[in-house]
């Protein structure tokens, strides 16, 4: 089984993420679509219709094929990005340094961390994510 591979949707001015979700399907395989983005304090960003297909006050850069096409910088926040030749280099790394063989893991093409994402290098990126704090959950017992 193959790991999953990201790709940027982007609605059309007047059209609902739902909508260009369903236009970006790609029958051949099985797909989760996430809208990951977070919207500044202006609940008109969040309900943005106007030109362009990225709301002006998104938090985090949105990456594709090594360019920034919209968001903004969130250091203070987190991000993941996906570039599908990490797996091949880090096992040449990993072979040249211990001097063994080693199997590209596809699980080494995500990466995750605080901040912006790099630009360069990422096939999609996304910032502005902040984790889900489980601590606050109430626990309830039946």
């Amino acid at each position: 089984m193959s790991l999953p591979e990201p790709f940027v949707v982007q609605r059309k001015e007047n059209e609902t993420f739902t909508q260009a979700s369903i236009k970006s399907d790609k029958p051949s395989s099985t797909e989760v679509v996430i809208n990951t983005q977070l919207y500044g304090e202006s609940k008109l960003d969040y309900n943005y219709t106007g030109p362009g297909s990225i709301p002006p006050g998104i938090q985090g850069y949105i990456v594709e094929n090594s360019k920034i096409i919209g968001g903004r910088s969130s250091q203070d926040t987190f991000y993941f990005s996906y570039d599908s030749s990490l797996p091949e280099k880090i096992a040449r790394f990993k072979e040249t340094t211990e001097k063994k063989s080693f199997k590209s893991d596809l699980s080494d093409a995500w990466i995750f961390g605080k901040g912006d994402p790099s630009i360069s290098g990422n096939e999609v990126a996304m910032g502005g994510a902040i984790p889900f704090n489980y601590w606050r959950i109430k626990i309830w017992r039946w």
